[in-house]
C-alpha cells in the first residue's frame, strides 16, 4: 500500500521545440461546395453513387446549393417527393426505405420548415405549382397510416421536432385554399407583389385541390379548422364534404359502412364519418342562417326604397296642387274646384306626414339589422 501510495503517474513533457501540427496541415481542402455547383451536377454525382450511405449524405446536401431557377428549385422538391415515397414492406431494413427516410427529412427540414417572417411561407413559391402539388398529395398518401392511424408518419421515421414542421406546414398550407383572400387583396405590396404575374394561377391551383386538402385536414383531424374560414366556403365544398361523408370504405375488408343519412353519419363511431357529418352540419346551418339574415335585410333594405320612392311621389303631387294655387288669380276656377283641391292637398299633406313617420321607424330598423349582423 505504502509503494501505491508513493507511485505517482505524470504525463511526458512535450519535446521542447515540437509544436502540434492539424492533420490536414497542408492538405488543398475546399471551404464549401464550387459556385457553379447545379442541379445538374448534384444529379450527376447522385446517378455516379452506389452505396446507401453515400446517396443518404448526398441527400444531406442536396440543398446546399441553391439552384439557378425557380424550375430547377421545383425539380429538386418534385425528386425529394419521389424518393420520400417507399412501398417497401422490410422496414428500414432495406436500401429504399433508409433513403426514403433520410429523404422525408430532408424534406421538412429544408422545404417544409417556413425560414420566412413575412405573410408569404418560404416554401410558397416551391409548392404551388402544377406538377409539385399533386406530387405532394401522392407522397402523403404513402407516408399516412390507413385503417384507424391519424398520422402522416406511420412508419415512426421523422423526430417529434420534424412531425411537428409537417404539421405546421400542412396546416398552413390547406389552411391557404379558403384564405387566400388576403394575398389576392395585398397584392401591390411585398411580398405578393414580387410574385404579381403568379398570383391568379396560384389562386386558381389551390382552389382546384381543395379536395385533397380537406382529406389532409382530416387525416389530421384538424376538419373543424374550415369553421375558422366559413366566409371563404362555397356549394362546391359543401359537395365534397357530403363526398366524405358518404364515401365508400378505402379497404373492402374494412367493417365501416356507407351511412344511409347525415345524422346517421354523426353517430357513427367512425371519424372519418362522423367528423365531416360534423363540420357539414355546421356549415349548413351557417349557410342557412345567414341566407335568412340576408333576406331579412334585403327585405328591410327594399321596404326603405319603397316608402321613400312613396315620399318623393307625394311631394310631386303636393307641388303640383300648390302651382294650381299660385296660379288660380290668373285662370277662372270655379269655388268648387278650388274646395276639392283645397280638400286633395290636405289629404296628401297627411299621407306625406304618415310616410315621413313609416319611413324614419324602417330606417332605423335597417340600421339595427345593419349593426346587428354587421353589413
Amino acid at each position: 500500500m505504502a509503494e501505491n501510495s508513493e507511485t505517482q503517474v505524470t504525463e511526458k513533457p512535450p519535446e521542447e521545440g515540437k509544436k502540434w501540427v492539424h492533420p490536414l496541415k497542408g492538405r488543398k481542402v475546399l471551404g464549401g461546395e464550387p459556385r457553379d455547383y447545379s442541379w445538374q451536377a448534384w444529379l450527376f454525382d447522385w446517378n455516379r453513387e452506389t452505396y446507401t450511405v453515400s446517396l443518404i449524405n448526398h441527400l444531406h446536401i442536396a440543398y446546399d446549393s441553391e439552384p439557378k431557377s425557380c424550375k430547377e428549385r421545383q425539380a429538386r422538391t418534385l425528386f425529394f417527393l419521389d424518393h420520400a415515397m417507399s412501398h417497401c414492406s422490410a422496414g428500414n431494413v432495406c436500401p429504399e426505405c433508409k433513403i426514403a427516410e433520410k429523404a422525408a427529412s430532408v424534406l421538412c427540414q429544408r422545404v417544409f420548415k417556413n425560414a420566412s417572417s413575412s405573410a408569404m411561407p418560404s416554401w410558397f413559391p416551391d409548392i404551388l405549382d402544377a406538377e409539385v402539388l399533386p406530387k405532394l398529395f401522392e407522397f402523403l398518401d404513402n407516408f399516412s397510416g390507413h385503417g384507424s392511424s391519424r398520422s402522416f408518419d406511420y412508419r415512426n421515421v421523422l423526430t417529434a421536432h420534424e412531425k411537428i414542421i409537417l404539421k405546421e406546414f400542412l396546416l398552413k398550407l390547406c389552411l391557404f385554399a379558403w384564405n387566400s383572400e388576403f394575398f389576392w387583396r395585398d397584392r401591390m405590396y411585398p411580398p405578393w407583389s414580387e410574385h404579381r404575374e403568379k398570383l391568379d394561377e396560384w389562386r386558381n391551383l389551390l382552389s382546384a385541390h381543395r379536395i385533397g386538402f380537406m382529406r389532409i385536414l382530416l387525416q389530421m383531424g384538424e376538419l373543424d379548422r374550415l369553421w375558422m374560414h366559413r366566409e371563404g366556403i362555397d356549394a362546391v365544398d359543401i359537395g365534397i364534404l357530403r363526398g366524405l361523408v358518404f364515401a365508400k370504405p378505402r379497404d373492402r375488408k374494412s367493417s365501416d359502412e356507407v351511412p344511409a343519412s347525415l345524422e346517421e353519419a354523426l353517430v357513427s363511431k367512425e371519424w372519418r364519418r362522423n367528423e365531416p357529418a360534423r363540420v357539414l352540419c355546421y356549415l349548413e346551418a351557417f349557410f342557412k342562417e345567414t341566407e335568412r339574415r340576408k333576406a331579412e335585410y334585403e327585405g328591410a333594405k327594399a321596404l326603405v326604397e319603397e316608402v321613400a320612392s312613396r315620399i318623393k311621389d307625394e311631394r310631386e303631387e303636393i307641388a303640383k296642387i300648390q302651382l294650381f294655387f299660385m296660379n288660380a288669380g290668373s285662370a277662372s276656377f270655379g269655388f268648387g274646384d278650388l274646395q276639392e283641391k283645397q280638400r286633395a292637398l290636405g289629404a296628401r299633406q297627411e299621407t306625406l306626414r304618415s310616410l315621413e313617420s313609416s319611413l324614419f321607424q324602417v330606417r332605423a330598423s335597417l340600421a339595427t339589422l345593419r349593426e346587428k349582423y354587421g353589413y
